[in-house]
């Protein structure tokens, strides 16, 4: 031990024991999160287009409109009423008269 050793650099060095790196494990984490989020994101904006498409399908056109602004605008049916200039009650009917034409245009979606 008393002379001096040559270091070899021609050797890849090997760490046997896991990094208990606190930060670098949160990050990974972290990452795989995104990631989830992004796919959860990209999966909602997919069925929001679907559901879109599915609304203009119903005709006349104010029903698609009193469909569109319940159920994509989340508005209620007394600020539906008030925008179209419509009675409540007459909003209730047409509301109701709009939804069961969506369901004659789609079934597979009504029966659920």
């Amino acid at each position: 031990m008393s002379s001096p050793k040559a270091i070899r650099y021609d050797k890849d060095m090997i760490q046997s024991s896991p990094s208990d790196d606190a930060l670098a494990n949160y990050l990974v984490k972290l990452t795989k999160e995104e990631k989830w989020l992004e796919k959860l994101k990209e999966e909602y904006v997919d069925k929001r287009i679907e559901i879109n498409q599915k609304l203009l399908d119903v005709t006349p056109g104010h029903y698609s409109d009193i469909l569109y602004m319940r159920y994509c605008e989340e508005k209620t049916i007394v600020q539906i009423s008030e925008e179209l200039h419509y009675t409540y009650e007459w909003t209730c009917k047409l509301h109701g008269k709009a939804l069961l034409e969506f369901g004659r245009i789609h079934p597979e979606i009504s029966s659920l």
